[in-house]
């Protein structure tokens, strides 16, 4: 796990291996593809038509337009994208706890955690 800088004043998680970053939008044909991503990346439903359904929806009648049965798509998620980046420590905390069979050795951090020295230097 790595802690980025994705805007001036915002911070990410990415799901790293080893040196190398998991990265979503890489497919099977890639060279760089990682399947590995395809198991700690979290999947997502969008809408494509999303922002044109916002502009409609801030004209009169709009909100009225949108809930017509022949224009529903334009509010319905459809597409799925996998997540590179976690926004919060919660949120990669509660994907990982969503994962079955996997589980962390007991000990695992206990090395991270132990510094040299100390009153008996």
């Amino acid at each position: 796990m790595m802690k980025i800088r994705t805007s001036e004043t915002k911070m990410a998680y990415i799901v790293s291996e080893g040196d190398h970053a998991l990265l979503g939008f890489l497919k099977e044909d890639d060279k760089a593809y990682n399947p590995l991503s395809e198991v700690f990346l979290r999947k997502k439903l969008i809408n494509p038509h999303a922002r044109i359904a916002r502009s409609i929806a801030k004209e009169r009648s709009g909100k009225a337009y949108l809930k017509r049965k022949e224009n529903r798509y334009l509010t319905e998620k459809s597409t799925e994208v996998i997540e590179t980046l976690f926004p919060t420590a919660k949120t990669v905390v509660a994907h990982f706890r969503k994962i079955k069979e996997l589980e962390l050795a007991a000990g695992s951090f206990a090395d991270l955690n132990s510094a040299t020295g100390g009153d008996d230097a």
